[in-house]
Formats: structure tokens, C-alpha cells, sequence
């Protein structure tokens, strides 16, 4: 089974009563379970961008209180049009600290990954330059020759 940190970026496959539906981990869900407070709009909001749903609830409230039919129209809007986030849709807190990372700096988030592989690459090659010297394969056969020659 792969890691679920090698799928690709649109996400994995998910069973919905016997169907498979792709999902993906950059798109906008409402929140599910115990984190939803009305609908899950403010939260899923809230989680797509990384910052506290608290915030995002205030200035809906705020909002609501100025604007009132936009708000209200635009928020059961957002209801109907957004999915639930399915239950099983980060593996891990690290793994939705990343994605979230990706929403709020994509560009930081890309020199990130780029300087981490970067110095993967570096002590690959490191490896493969000792592997394949020649004192490497002499004291290999050394050692495999035994202690008796």
C-alpha cells in the first residue's frame, strides 16, 4: 500500500456507499464532526486557510449583522455547494499542518520542499561517491575474503 504521502496532490480515492469518489486535500470542504458549531461553512473556511475558526465565525457574525441577506444567502449558498471533508481525509496532524501550509504560503511552502530535497540529493550523491570508490570495493572484498588470508 503506498504512503499516503506519495498521492498525488488531488487526492485519494474514497468509497461513498459502494462508489468511488476522488477527493482531493486542496479543495474547500465544511467541516465535519464535532468541530462544525451550525453548518461547518465558518470551519471548513477556517481549516482551508490554517487560522482559527474563531476569526472566521466573527467576521460572519459581524458580517451578518451589517449585511444581513448576503451573509445569510451566502452562507446557505456555501451549504449546498460544499461537500462535507471526509473523515479520513489527512492521515496524521502533521500531514493536514502541511496541506494547510500549502493554502496559506504556497511559494514558501515549495522553497521548503525544494531546499528539503535538495539536501536529500546531496547525501545521496555523498553515498554513491563512497560506494563506488575503490576503497569502498577493496575493503569489501577484505572483508568478505574472511579472516583466515
Amino acid at each position: 500500500m503506498k504512503d499516503a504521502w506519495h498521492q498525488p496532490y488531488h487526492g485519494r480515492q474514497g468509497t461513498s456507499g459502494g462508489q468511488q469518489q476522488a477527493y482531493s486535500r486542496v479543495r474547500l470542504y465544511r467541516t465535519s464532526g464535532g468541530q462544525a458549531r451550525l453548518l461547518g461553512v465558518c470551519g471548513g473556511i477556517a481549516n482551508y486557510f490554517g487560522i482559527s475558526a474563531f476569526w472566521i465565525r466573527l467576521a460572519t457574525l459581524i458580517s451578518g449583522v451589517f449585511f444581513t441577506v448576503p451573509t445569510i444567502s451566502g452562507y446557505l449558498l456555501l451549504t449546498l455547494v460544499l461537500d462535507r471533508e471526509p473523515e479520513d481525509l489527512y492521515d496524521s496532524p502533521e500531514q493536514e499542518q502541511f496541506w494547510q501550509s500549502v493554502h496559506r504560503a504556497p511559494a514558501q511552502t515549495l522553497s521548503s520542499l525544494d531546499k528539503k530535497f535538495r539536501s536529500m540529493e546531496q547525501r545521496l550523491r555523498r553515498i554513491e561517491a563512497q560506494v563506488t570508490s575503490p576503497g569502498y570495493r577493496m575493503d569489501r572484498d577484505l572483508r568478505d575474503s574472511g579472516p583466515g588470508v
